[in-house]
């Protein structure tokens, strides 16, 4: 069998061999360029913050400075001078504002000649108004005396040197013990009253809780400190009814007592013996018995010497 010959290239036609297709790059998918995109910024946000540091490294940091406050000074009475913390503010005079002031806690003093100063304590806020109002009140008049004139000055010192000293003697009243305090219990200062005491009699002793002192005898002029409550006062004198009564002192207060003694009155019982004896007065003696009287007297028959008996 005879081999197939093929033909030779430039027998072929050209209609019979087709162009050679081209290559076409597959399209990209969205999320490669969504990716691209985020590290494009970052990277030229740590660029950028890399060349910020650099570039104000060695510049010092400004810290903004706060607001400052207002205060508007007024008094009763104009025309006052201001001191803001002891610094005096010459270009206040009332009624003025300040507006320079940090905030803060701050000592604002008003003052004027012939009137009390006033003080206050504001505290400031940044960026407001803050007001203080001062109430002035007068100085108390002071009576200054007149200067002596000389002449005068030696009258009055020749007068001093030839008046004799008048020595008066003081009378110290003696206290009342006061209750004790519970040791427990903080102390707390008790309360006291005066009582001032008077009679009809003069050498009555006065007693208050069955206490009493030597100097305690009418007429006592001076007051006696007592606590505040109900004290037991006895006025006595031998020859006379005593006066008992209860008195309740006041916190603060003076009471006054004024006793009235009265003279006791007693009765003599005359017993005689044998009884039934009739006594120079005309009268019987009774039976015999218990001697209730201050003082009693006895007698015997006709003869007999009589004596008085005390009892």
């Amino acid at each position: 069998m005879a081999p197939v010959q093929e033909p030779a290239p430039a027998a072929v036609p050209a209609e019979a061999i087709g162009p050679e297709p081209a290559y076409q790059k597959p399209p990209a998918s969205p999320l490669v360029w969504i990716f691209a995109t985020l590290l494009g910024v970052v990277i030229l946000g740590l660029l950028g913050g890399t060349g910020y540091w650099y570039l104000n490294k060695g510049k010092p940091q400004v810290v903004p400075a706060p607001l400052a406050g207002q205060l508007l000074v007024e008094s009763n009475i104009p025309g006052a001078r201001v001191s803001v913390d002891g610094s005096p503010r010459p270009e206040c005079v009332t009624p003025c504002t300040i507006s320079d002031l940090s905030p803060g806690s701050h000592q604002v003093e008003v003052s004027k000649a012939g009137y009390n100063n006033f003080t206050q304590t504001i505290t400031i806020e940044g960026g407001k108004a803050n007001r203080v109002a001062a109430n002035l009140s007068a100085l108390s008049a002071k009576v200054v005396p007149s200067p002596l004139s000389p002449a005068a000055k030696s009258e009055h010192k020749a007068a001093a040197a030839n008046k004799p000293t008048e020595i008066v003697p003081v009378k110290e009243t003696p206290a009342i013990p006061l209750p004790a305090v519970n040791p427990e219990k903080p102390s707390v200062p008790p309360k006291t009253g005066q009582l001032l005491i008077t009679a009809n009699v003069s050498g009555a002793k006065i007693s208050i809780d069955s206490n009493s002192d030597a100097a305690w005898v009418t007429p006592y002029s001076t007051p006696i400190v007592l606590a505040a409550g109900t004290h037991q006062v006895v006025i006595s004198k031998d020859g006379y009814d005593d006066n008992q009564r209860s008195v309740t002192i006041e916190s603060g207060k003076t009471s006054t007592v004024n006793a009235e003694l009265s003279q006791g009155i007693g009765e003599v019982v005359i017993t005689t013996t044998p009884p039934g004896f009739e006594s120079p007065g005309g009268r019987r003696s009774p039976e015999p018995s218990l001697a209730t009287a201050n003082a009693s007297t006895s007698a015997s028959p006709p003869g007999c010497l009589s004596s008085p008996r005390g009892r």
